[in-house]
């Protein structure tokens, strides 16, 4: 393998942090085959290197590194894959030393030349298979994901980033070995980060879809999934604050205070997406009263949005960013968020926009809002 390649790793420092983080990222576009893959090669990084051949050796490493912190994962961005490994260390940890741990377990892994350790492969799959069959057990997660899926008609963005078990037992170690050498070999976005910008957009569904899955549980989950192509981002931010972002509310006080229906009621922005999806967990026989509630809350928007929500609103967001801003691991996702977006993400250039943003600009993106998936599990 030419470990010529090797990447400059980025580096991420916050003056009242006690700790560093080092950590290289790779892009690729979201399909079922890059998701499932990346998924194995995620376990592999995490457990083994040709230096350390197991997780026992790796963690002896990392203690000698005062106790040092490492992760692999990949996550989507919109229709971009993203597989990331970091390593925390204290400060007085020497960069050289972050840095060549790094480099040992992304350009230097176990393998035969043509694919991975066979018993690294299975270790790394069967970790894959259990959280792929064990993420139904959390159903707020599940209920999410399967109206992902039906929103996104099972392509790009709508795809679990967990992957798929069919597709995970047509999987071999060679195929996987094919898949880093392809993705350590992408053209250079940015400092630290490989790959390539997906320029191809998954698209929501046409129609509304209203998918009922039954199940034994004692409570039922309702998704909403609202599509707003071209809205504004900073607009559907506080869109979504005010929607059902925190317990202030228009979701939370009609709802659940005034008609005490849910266990739980609540929106979030899939921000590269421009979707925001309403989650709740009810009683199985309130379905269709919470249904009709959360969309006539929505429908009636328009008419009752005052400064009061509106300030409120951007408090909650300016309050996200700035946690982010002072989290070493909400840095590291600015720098990715940096190179998908193209240009720098600055905490001083988001919270002028926010403030910039104005009642019409989030009517301007309520307009665009429209319902496209009730998804019901119970």
């Amino acid at each position: 393998m030419n470990t010529s390649l090797k990447l400059e790793g980025f580096k991420v420092a916050i003056g009242n942090q006690k700790t560093n983080i080092f950590g290289m990222a790779f892009i690729n576009t979201v399909t079922r085959d890059n998701i499932i893959k990346s998924a194995v090669l995620s376990e592999i990084f995490l457990n083994s290197s040709k230096l350390f051949k197991n997780p026992v050796e790796i963690n002896r490493r990392l203690n000698k590194m005062n106790g040092a912190v490492f992760n692999v994962g990949s996550c989507k961005k919109g229709d971009n894959l993203c597989l990331i490994v970091t390593l925390e260390t204290l400060k007085n940890i020497a960069e050289e030393e972050a840095e060549g741990f790094i480099y040992d377990i992304v350009f230097k892994p176990y393998t035969d030349g043509i694919s991975f350790d066979s018993g690294v492969f299975k270790r790394a799959v069967d970790t894959v298979k259990e959280r792929i069959t064990s993420s139904k057990d959390d159903k707020k997660y599940y209920a999410l994901q399967r109206c992902l899926e039906e929103m996104f008609d099972f392509k790009g963005y709508g795809l679990s980033e967990n992957g798929y078990i069919e597709d995970l037992e047509k999987l071999s170690t060679e195929d996987v070995y094919r898949y880093y050498e392809k993705l350590i070999s992408g053209s250079v976005i940015e400092r630290g980060i490989t790959g390539r910008v997906c320029v191809d957009k998954s698209e929501v569904c046409e129609d509304v879809k209203y998918i009922t899955e039954t199940e034994e549980t004692a409570q039922g989950r309702i998704c909403m999934g609202f599509s707003a192509e071209g809205a504004d981002e900073a607009a559907l931010l506080l869109l979504n604050e005010i929607i059902g972002g925190n317990a202030g509310s228009k979701l939370f006080a009609k709802v659940r205070e005034k008609e005490n229906l849910c266990y739980y009621i609540n929106s979030s922005l899939h921000r590269f997406k421009n979707v925001i999806i309403v989650q709740a967990g009810i009683e199985k026989a309130a379905k269709e009263k919470t249904i009709r509630l959360i969309t006539q809350a929505v429908n009636d928007l328009e008419n009752n949005i005052t400064d009061e929500d509106i300030l409120s609103a951007k408090a909650s967001v300016k309050n996200i960013y700035l946690a982010k801003e002072d989290n070493p691991y909400g840095a590291v996702d600015n720098i990715i968020d940096s190179a998908i977006y193209g240009r720098p993400i600055t905490i001083n250039n988001k919270l002028e926009i926010l403030e910039k943003t104005e009642k019409s600009d989030i009517l301007k993106a309520l307009e665009k809002l429209k319902l496209k998936t009730i998804y019901f599990l119970g």
